[in-house]
């Protein structure tokens, strides 16, 4: 089994991401005359949160197996999450059994 780290990149780019995700929400249900609409933000505010911790335990449990499936060169994974696709980079160190992500992209 091998160490899985994320590099601070994979932090930022996630927080972007799902900033976006929840301010699409926000400005989607503001103003919206529902009854339920604070109700509703607080959802996509707490699935964003979730959806992000979904990630990365996705990430670690593929990565920390000894023989990464559907592997490309250069280190590269495509992974199917949901409805999008997850392209992940990783640096890894054989002797140390770790493997750094220093790449994502959600599409």
């Amino acid at each position: 089994m091998y160490r899985v780290y994320f590099d601070e990149v994979i932090y930022e780019y996630l927080s972007w991401y799902f900033r976006l995700y929840r301010e699409y929400y926000q400005n989607l249900y503001q103003d919206s005359w529902l009854w339920w609409e604070d109700i509703i933000i607080k959802w996509y505010d707490d699935e964003s949160q979730n959806r992000k911790k979904e990630i990365l335990d996705l990430l670690e449990n593929c990565l920390s197996e000894e023989k990464v499936l559907w592997k490309i060169p250069f280190n590269t994974i495509v992974i199917k999450w949901r409805t999008k696709y997850l392209i992940i980079e990783w640096s890894e160190d054989n002797i140390s059994k770790k493997r750094t992500v220093n790449n994502i992209e959600i599409r």
